[in-house]
């Protein structure tokens, strides 16, 4: 009886991992979240300012690497722990010191080792828990 209840709460935190990528991006590409990011580093980058977009997924459908990919026009950095030691200290040290490289990007569990991310004005959440519709 233990093992069903384990199975059935393996799969039930399965389907929720699931739903919160689909409420980063819908299966046909659409996102009302990624919308309202593309347009506020375009305005913080504009002034000159430094931001950081942490997420909770680092793949191509629907963490850090497609996030890089549709704020391309700003040429954001990628962190994730998909890197090695030397790709990560080099997009730190770009992000910090490279006044051209205004956006770094984030998996949560790689940027939460204790960076020194002093340089960015702006921090953004892209996760379930991010909603711009609170902000307005």
């Amino acid at each position: 009886m233990s093992e069903e209840r384990e199975i059935r709460i393996e799969n039930v935190l399965a389907l929720i991992a699931r739903l919160k990528q689909i409420c980063n991006f819908a299966a046909d590409g659409a996102s009302s979240k990624m919308n309202n990011l593309e347009e506020r580093p375009a305005e913080i980058t504009a002034s000159g300012e430094k931001a950081l977009v942490f997420t909770q997924y680092t793949n191509a459908e629907n963490g850090a690497c497609r996030i890089a990919q549709r704020l391309q026009k700003i040429n954001p950095l990628i962190y994730t722990g998909a890197m090695n030691a030397s790709e990560r200290s080099n997009a730190i040290d770009a992000f910090n010191r490279d006044d051209a490289r205004q956006v770094l990007v984030l998996s949560l569990l790689a940027g939460g080792q204790g960076l020194n991310l002093q340089r960015a004005s702006y921090v953004f959440h892209y996760g379930l828990w991010w909603n711009p519709a609170i902000l307005q």
